[in-house]
């Protein structure tokens, strides 16, 4: 059954092999708005420099769908299909900002009450501004900027993310990019309505 399974030579424990991998990437590759946004993504990676992923929303968590990496020698690469949870990270923040009360309540009601606090007054405030930052949240020397996408009937249906080492890519280079962010996320929810 090659490439069905892999099986760890010192654990002895099996994982889902490369046909599974290359049969997801198909699937995600095939999904019919990706080729209506990903001139967009590469235009923003060539723009800022960086790595730009699109996450979706998926049972509850963000999943990595499409991922442009930096072509600079020191990059970022989250990888497609890397699952991450909702509370965790600009991406995850910016597609819970906008979920509704209801499944956001989910993902909310399963936090520590302090943490659950903190994280309200953050999805607050992306109401607001439609995007958020991290430094070094979730990958020592990372960080991110992210904005919500909208599908049909203005729902949020996953995030766009500009990714990099924080060296470079931190809270004051960030902003400098935050508009142009904004509008292709705009641009791109606008394609999908």
């Amino acid at each position: 059954m090659d490439g069905f399974v892999f099986q760890d030579a010192d654990s002895k424990k099996y994982s889902l092999g490369t046909v599974f991998i290359d049969y997801a990437n198909k699937i995600i590759t095939d999904v019919p708005f990706v080729s209506i946004i990903d001139p967009q993504l590469i235009k923003l990676r060539d723009e800022t420099q960086e790595t730009v992923g699109f996450y979706m929303l998926t049972n509850m968590v963000r999943m990595c769908v499409i991922e442009h990496v930096s072509n600079q020698e020191i990059s970022r690469r989250a990888g497609v299909g890397n699952r991450i949870p909702l509370q965790l990270g600009s991406s995850g923040r910016v597609i819970l900002a906008f979920l509704s009360e209801g499944l956001q309540a989910q993902v909310l009601n399963l936090l520590p009450e302090e943490e659950r606090k903190v994280l309200q007054q953050q999805l607050g405030i992306i109401v607001n501004t439609h995007y958020s930052i991290n430094e070094e949240e979730i990958t020592k020397n990372v960080a991110a900027l992210s904005a919500p996408v909208f599908g049909a009937k203005g729902k949020v249906i996953g995030a766009i993310s500009i990714s990099g080492p924080v060296f470079r890519w931190h809270k004051e280079s960030m902003e400098q990019h935050i508009s142009l962010l904004l509008k292709t996320a705009e641009s791109i929810s606008n394609s999908l309505y």
